[in-house]
């Protein structure tokens, strides 16, 4: 929870009309929303080996059935992806490879 506060709540992420709440609904609708349960297109995933998240990105790449790629990202968090840019640097080369691929 510090990271997206330290984030969201200082200048670094901070926005004027950010509310900076999470309603306690929206955590269980995000735990358990699937956006990849039936992927058959080419897909990529980028997780941070230190991100508290990446279980969720191991889960989706998992379930996904199309082409695919997984990422890690070394010493990265879930939110050093968003704006450090010795973690957004590769994750961008990697993007960029996935669509010269993917799309031709």
């Amino acid at each position: 929870m510090f990271e997206g506060w330290e984030y969201y709540c200082t200048p670094r992420g901070r926005h004027e009309r950010s509310t900076k709440t999470l309603p306690w609904i929206s955590v269980d609708r995000i735990a358990t929303f699937d956006a990849v349960r039936a992927v058959d297109r080419p897909l990529l995933m980028i997780a941070g080996r230190k991100a508290v998240t990446s279980w969720m990105s191991v889960e989706a790449f998992q379930k996904a059935r199309g082409p695919k790629r997984f990422v890690w990202i070394d010493d990265a968090t879930h939110v050093d992806l968003y704006d450090r840019d010795e973690y957004v640097t590769p994750a961008v080369a990697e993007i960029r490879a996935f669509f010269a691929e993917s799309l031709g």
